[in-house]
């Protein structure tokens, strides 16, 4: 079936799709993700051994495009790999829902299954991960791959963290506080060394130049360096905690701006 919907939410979106569901079996997968070979029968396997406390995720690789193939390959190297995690739990940091599978009678009813008090990007998945591991659920490997068409440059995929630190980090800790304090970018939030930096008298307008320099750096060179990419994440984070002040009440800022995540 194909659900038409008016209502753009993705935790909405993705809750109603699970309810709505007949089968035994859920997987959730993006818009601008397409399965691999195989990808429903490794799957099935699976489920057929599965228990209702037991959630899969498959592994995520980039599509390739050569104008950006560096921060593909980096990107390529952060996501969840069945070759790391083959006979372990994935830790909740590294579970992604955009490649997720479970029994559907692990839960009687979806309609919150994803929180809906997430709106936009940040930290739906994490916290999803956080909820589902403390009533006990584990989460494994499935030999399901998907190929993810993102497109972005490297300049606007920082967007996403100046954001996740004006305003994602901060909705974060309001939705569900214990899950945020275990999320780096809360700890990096709160650190002394980086609050002490973001006090510095225009410290915005500093870090936005840094933040520059980096891109057109990236832009020139075409060698892989992964500690620039994490440097430019870490950088534009706290350009948007160093926004905060200014922009918390503008929250028709942060939705305007990350409604290109979705739509």
């Amino acid at each position: 079936k194909h659900l038409i919907m008016k209502k753009n939410h993705q935790a909405y979106k993705r809750n109603f799709g699970a309810k709505k569901a007949k089968g035994k079996f859920i997987i959730f997968l993006d818009d601008d993700c397409f399965p691999a070979k195989n990808f429903l029968n490794n799957y099935y396997k699976k489920f057929l051994h599965n228990k209702k406390k037991t959630i899969y995720c498959g592994d995520v690789k980039y599509k390739y495009k050569k104008s950006i193939k560096n921060l593909i390959k980096f990107r390529d190297q952060t996501t969840i790999k069945s070759s790391i995690y083959k006979n372990i739990n994935i830790p909740i940091k590294n579970i992604v829902t955009m490649n997720m599978g479970l029994k559907k009678d692990s839960f009687k009813d979806y309609k919150n299954f994803f929180n809906l008090k997430f709106n936009y990007y940040g930290f739906e998945d994490f916290e999803l991960a956080y909820r589902l591991n403390k009533k006990g659920f584990k989460f494994q490997m499935v030999n399901s791959k998907i190929y993810h068409k993102d497109f972005r440059n490297f300049r606007v995929f920082l967007e996403k963290f100046f954001y996740l630190g004006c305003f994602g980090i901060n909705e974060f800790v309001k939705i569900n506080s214990y899950a945020a304090n275990e999320s780096i970018f809360y700890k990096i939030s709160k650190n002394y060394l980086v609050k002490l930096i973001l006090n510095i008298p225009f410290i915005f307008y500093m870090l936005d130049i840094v933040q520059k320099m980096i891109v057109l750096f990236e832009s020139k060179i075409d060698v892989f360096l992964p500690k620039l990419y994490k440097f430019g994440m870490l950088i534009s984070f706290m350009k948007g905690l160093s926004r905060f002040e200014y922009e918390k009440n503008n929250l028709s800022t942060y939705k305007k701006n990350l409604k290109k995540w979705y739509e």
